[in-house]
């Protein structure tokens, strides 16, 4: 691990550390900051994808409210990732290991509202990635290629968790098991590790 590296996850380190010790927080405390986590995850991973919501309009839709001058689609995309928030509080509660029925079920919750998407199912065409120079796996390779994205997350081997989560989300990217959806799908495991590394 390069030096860099190794002083970005002492300083995360520190700061865990630092909220650590003021744990436990009130009720209300941790819901104020769990309503923001989603408010602030919802509105940079629209912005990733190109979406033009505001804070205060991804708000209005958290809330189950529609905006004037936006799609349909963004509007369901929006509440899919609500609902990944709350799925992923499940798995996270539930202590659940990684397996390819929480992966497809996750692909399930980002794609909700999606009409005529493949959710939940492995890609049954060859893919390129614009812009990647790495190709994905022929999609025959596709269970092959999960399990051992999955045997080597049950390993748990001895890695900072922030960068074992980096190194799940490269390892399932790589992998774009889904037509669509895989980076979304992929920031949503990501969020998963991060959530269990600060139950730690």
């Amino acid at each position: 691990m390069d030096s860099s590296l190794q002083r970005i996850l002492q300083a995360i380190d520190a700061d865990k550390a630092k909220l650590d010790a003021v744990r436990p927080l009130s009720p209300p405390a941790l819901a104020s900051l769990h309503k923001r986590l989603r408010l602030e995850w919802t509105l940079d991973a629209r912005a990733i994808e190109y979406h033009t919501r505001s804070l205060h309009e991804t708000q209005v839709v958290l809330d189950s409210m529609t905006m004037d001058g936006k799609s349909l689609s963004q509007h369901c995309e929006t509440m899919g990732r609500r609902g990944a928030m709350l799925y992923l509080d499940t798995i996270v509660a539930e202590n659940e290991p990684l397996s390819a029925w929480q992966i497809r079920n996750i692909h399930n919750v980002v794609l909700t509202g999606r009409v005529g998407e493949e959710a939940c199912r492995y890609r049954h065409v060859n893919v390129t990635i614009a812009g990647a120079r790495t190709t994905p796996p022929d999609f025959l390779d596709l269970p092959a290629e999960l399990a051992a994205l999955i045997k080597w997350h049950a390993r748990g081997e001895n890695m900072h968790p922030v960068a074992r989560a980096a190194e799940l989300h490269t390892r399932f990217v790589k992998i774009h098991p889904f037509v669509d959806g895989n980076g979304r799908t992929g920031r949503l495991l990501l969020n998963v590790e991060q959530f269990g590394f600060d139950r730690n």
